[in-house]
C-alpha cells in the first residue's frame, strides 16, 4: 500500500554518465477489514467477493485485486470495470476496498 521508490542520481566523470540506484520501501504489511460492492444485484456481489479472494482479516495483496479486475466482470450483458476506491488506516494497519459498478453520470 505505501511502496515508495528512492532514487539515488549520481554523476560519473568517466563518460558523462549517471549512476541510478532505486531502493525500494516496501511499506508495512496492511490487513483487509473489509470489501463493499456497489451497483450489482445479491447474485453479483457475491460472484464478485468470490472472484475477489480478498475477504476481512487477510493480508492485502494488490496482485489480487489487479487480477480481479483484468478479468472480464458482468452485469447483464454489459463488461463493466468497476471504480476503485481505497479507506486506510495507517494506525491499525487495515485497508477496506470499495467496488462501485455503478454507472457514470453524464454531466
Amino acid at each position: 500500500m505505501n511502496f515508495a521508490p528512492l532514487p539515488d542520481a549520481r554523476p560519473e566523470d568517466i563518460g558523462q554518465t549517471i549512476s541510478l540506484q532505486i531502493n525500494i520501501d516496501e511499506g508495512k504489511q496492511f490487513y483487509v477489514s473489509g470489501v463493499q460492492i456497489l451497483g450489482l444485484d445479491d447474485d453479483a456481489t457475491q460472484r464478485a467477493l468470490k472472484d475477489l479472494v480478498l475477504t476481512r482479516g487477510v493480508i492485502y495483496d494488490s496482485r489480487l485485486v489487479e487480477r480481479f479486475l483484468q478479468n472480464r466482470v458482468f452485469q447483464g450483458d454489459r463488461p463493466r470495470r468497476p471504480g476503485l476506491s481505497y479507506q486506510i488506516d495507517e494506525k491499525s494497519d487495515l485497508v477496506g476496498l470499495t467496488l462501485d459498478f455503478r454507472p457514470c453520470s453524464p454531466e
